[in-house]
């Protein structure tokens, strides 16, 4: 064959299919059909076609790029596969994205936006993993507003009753099949916002409520950084990828029995400090509606009232405080320097204050391995939360109901149940309760306020903890001798053998 005449057809051949396009954009002249893939400006993600697990079905998707197990964070058509290789994404005559298979006029999926001209429209992945439809510069259409089984950062799980969209993530039906499976992760619209997985209609699991920083039911939202994605593929992990061993691992956020919804029964609480004991509880003036079931540890059958049709409220039960707000509703224009603690806002088991730049939170806690419950100061930004104050150091509380509140002398005072003295208090002079509030500033000192002048804060009283700005020594004004002390042990924070002066 003549040489010269090869040259020539085979640069024909080259230039009429420029095979495994890797733009980041998909015009009216430039559709991806099967073999193209599109890559994001910064190579985090692509949008191409693929096969997941052991199917023979095709689906249009966004993977990660730079991750050696190609992970899938958006799909298309995931209830509408293609059993061939005739697929193509385009830009239609109408300004839409439609994704179409040989021999088939009607599209297997399509952007629902407006007829627009389609000379000015062009989609573009983006480098956040958003695939974005812009006509004449302007978003008309974007991935992260139709999410499927992944929450990518700056992706939103919200309603916006504006535009009449809701944005929730649906588990895939297996690993080889992306159809809508059957847990739902989505914002409960009712009251106040609430995070819910459901399975099916029925709900699952929730993280209680949003406390202005995190959900407060995510033990890992409380960490100062943390690079996450979930990935419901009908289980309740989180999916973090380990870079030195090449892999996915699995995370759950249910800790415990006590995050399942609804699995305590009936007029029951769930209480996962009850060390070495059954961790449900009947609600006061409840008891258990059968006590073999109770025996064997068996919740489902919910309690009853003790004494069938008689108020219990005279003997002091009956009104209890649970985490449930689907019908309660917040006032949004608190900020967090609000989070303060007055005369009819008292902290029981379960709330925390947090300072305004949010560096330190004020609540309950037990240390190391210790089932005792102590108030205490720590660092809120910090993964270990490193307790910095106690007030209840050598008095430990031996159940959940403990709770601060400033009492009727105007002192802020620590109380359990079947204790008719505080565990720990103020010493001040009784003062008008209803000029006094207690705050926790973000120095970390926790200041009790009347007509907005100091009359106690805890850094007159520290613990085994040095704070900037915490000053050791005699104070010869106050009288007021000012010292670190240790604690006994990593379990037990009362008085301990060391101690430090200012010399």
């Amino acid at each position: 064959m003549n040489r010269g005449k090869m040259l020539p057809i085979i640069l024909l051949i080259v230039f009429i299919h420029p095979f495994c396009t890797s733009l980041d954009t998909v015009t009216i002249n430039q559709p991806i059909i099967e073999g193209d893939i599109i890559v994001s400006t910064g190579e985090n993600f692509t949008l191409g076609f693929f096969s997941p697990g052991k199917s023979n079905y095709h689906y249009l998707g966004i993977l990660y790029n730079k991750i050696s197990e190609k992970t899938v964070v958006w799909v298309a058509n995931w209830d509408s596969p293609i059993n061939d290789t005739s697929g193509a994404l385009s830009i239609n005559s109408h300004g839409k994205l439609a994704l179409n298979k040989k021999n088939q006029t009607t599209p297997l999926w399509l952007t629902n936006v407006l007829a627009l001209s389609t000379n000015n429209c062009v989609a573009q992945l983006l480098d956040s993993g958003n695939l974005v439809l812009f006509h004449s510069g302007s978003a008309i259409w974007q991935s992260f507003e139709h999410p499927t089984n992944t929450l990518l950062p700056n992706l939103k799980l919200e309603l916006d009753r504006r535009i009449g969209l809701n944005w929730f993530l649906i588990s895939w039906k297996s690993s080889d099949d992306p159809g809508i499976g059957n847990l739902l992760c989505k914002i409960n619209p009712e009251g106040y916002l609430q995070l819910f997985l459901y399975d099916g209609h029925v709900p699952n699991w929730r993280a209680v409520h949003w406390n202005a920083v995190r959900w407060s039911a995510i033990p890992f939202m409380q960490r100062v950084t943390f690079t996450f994605n979930y990935s419901y593929m009908n289980n309740e992990n989180e999916n973090t990828w380990q870079n030195g061993a090449n892999r996915w691992s699995a995370r759950s956020n249910t800790k415990d029995l006590c995050d399942l919804y609804g699995h305590s029964g009936a007029n029951s609480n769930c209480d996962s400090y009850n060390a070495g004991e059954f961790e449900r509880k009947c609600l006061p003036g409840f008891e258990p509606k059968s006590s073999n079931d109770w025996c064997l540890k068996d919740p489902s059958g919910g309690c009853v009232r003790k004494k069938q049709g008689l108020s219990t409220c005279s003997n002091g039960e009956g009104i209890v405080k649970v985490p449930g707000t689907s019908t309660a509703s917040a006032d949004m224009s608190l900020s967090l320097k609000e989070y303060t603690i007055t005369i009819n806002q008292p902290i029981a088991e379960g709330d925390i204050i947090v300072s305004a730049g949010e560096t330190f939170a004020l609540g309950f806690f037990s240390p190391g391995k210790s089932s005792y419950r102590y108030l205490g100061i720590w660092y809120n930004k910090i993964s270990e939360k490193p307790v910095v104050w106690i007030a209840n150091r050598d008095i430990p509380i031996s159940d959940t109901f403990g709770v601060l509140s400033i009492n009727s002398h105007g002192n802020l005072a620590l109380n359990s149940r079947n204790r008719a003295a505080p565990l720990w208090f103020t010493n001040v002079s009784a003062l008008p309760t209803n000029n006094c509030v207690a705050q926790l500033l973000d120095s970390g000192n926790l200041v009790l306020f009347h007509s907005r002048s100091v009359i106690w804060q805890s850094f007159e009283y520290p613990t085994n903890t040095m704070l900037p700005n915490l000053k050791l020594g005699l104070d010869r004004r106050t009288g007021l001798n000012r010292f670190l002390t240790s604690w006994k042990s990593s379990d037990d924070p009362g008085a301990g053998n060391f101690s430090q002066d200012q010399p």
